[in-house]
């Protein structure tokens, strides 16, 4: 009696896609045991089970798929994201300027937002950050004809704005001023 109560669980179950229910109910039929030895039922039920199962690896490919798209997705986002706050700094727009705009996140990864920094760098510094931020060999000339250009352009303006206040000088009539411009010239 426990076994045909058995059977009558496992169907219950089995109509609702559990494919324990739907074994256990396939080696019911197939043994005997609470119903009557029915082995075309028992194929049935098992052929029923490998859909179930069938179908429940597709649903979890089916998410899994899902969740990869949607993890891609978001690094895709996350990464256009971070070029476009690196494009919008001073030495992001520099770089896409010499066409070397894939670099601007490296640059900012390593604190290089600003030109005024740039200007600054060393040259025996250099080759080293062009190392940390991954240059390619053909993109290193490139950058040092541009970095050279900008700490050029940087002399340049120093020396101009040194010019524009030492003739302000002389002609407001303030000749210790000038000499002391002067001076700060020559260091």
């Amino acid at each position: 009696q426990d076994s045909v109560e058995g059977v009558r669980l496992y169907t219950l179950a089995a109509a609702q896609g559990h494919a324990q229910a739907q074994c256990n109910l396939g080696c019911c039929y197939s043994k005997g045991q609470g119903v009557a030895q029915d082995r075309a039922e028992a194929a049935r039920v098992r052929e029923e089970r490998e859909r179930t199962e069938a179908e429940a690896r597709a649903k979890e490919d089916a998410a899994a798929a899902a969740r990869e798209e949607s993890a891609r997705k978001a690094k895709e986002e996350a990464r256009r994201r971070r070029q476009a706050e690196a494009d919008a700094t001073e030495v992001g727009q520099w770089l896409r300027a010499l066409n070397l705009g894939m670099y601007a996140v490296a640059f900012k990864d390593q604190g290089y937002e600003e030109l005024y920094v740039l200007r600054h760098v060393l040259e025996s510094r250099v080759d080293a950050l062009m190392q940390e931020v991954s240059m390619a060999v053909g993109h290193s000339f490139r950058f040092r004809q541009g970095l050279s250009a900008l700490q050029a352009e940087d002399s340049e303006s120093a020396q101009a704005k040194l010019d524009a206040e030492r003739e302000w000088a002389v002609n407001d009539g303030t000749q210790v001023e000038a000499a002391a411009l002067a001076d700060a010239r020559a260091r």
